[in-house]
């Protein structure tokens, strides 16, 4: 048994030809935790890249109407030019529109292994209540830093805030 990698934009970076077939990439922890793409089989060549914040800011607890800012690391698993870098509100309304819970910089920025991307997220309003959870729970809001490379691969980093109580 495995998790299936899910490539939530359509860009097809959840599967890849090996051996003349198309498969499935799946999650592989080994594979993370050394640095690479936690993606498996990963494609011939592939140069592993993502911006991730420091491990405490991946929940983020914000007052309603205040900003976080916070600084993320830039990553490789080789050489490779910099690459583009967004913050973004994953949250959906109810009617399936963009949320506006959460305003995001950089709304586009460059990213480079190593030197720090400056980052903040404002919460306008108090998250919603997501399904599963129960009423009087405080809510949630997803976010993710995606970082772009020239080729247009994309891999992304997700957290959450919640409304500061």
């Amino acid at each position: 048994m495995a998790d299936l990698c899910v490539d939530i934009f359509g860009f097809g970076e959840d599967r890849t030809t090996s051996g003349g077939y198309t498969v499935q990439r799946v999650w592989n922890n080994l594979s993370a935790a050394a640095g690479h793409d936690p993606c498996v089989p990963i494609p011939s060549g592939e140069v592993y890249f993502n911006v991730a914040p420091p491990a405490a800011d991946d929940q983020l607890e914000i007052a309603v109407g205040s900003i976080r800012d916070f600084s993320s690391t830039p990553f490789t698993d080789g050489t490779m030019a910099s690459w583009q870098v967004e913050v973004v509100d994953l949250g959906q309304n109810a009617n399936g529109a963009q949320s506006t819970v959460l305003t995001t910089a950089p709304s586009k920025g460059t990213a480079s292994d190593g030197s720090p991307v400056a980052c903040s997220i404002t919460l306008n309003s108090a998250p919603p209540v997501q399904q599963g959870e129960q009423q009087g729970d405080p809510g949630y809001e997803p976010y993710a830093i995606i970082s772009v490379n020239s080729a247009g691969v994309y891999h992304m980093w997700p957290g959450i805030v919640v409304a500061a109580q």
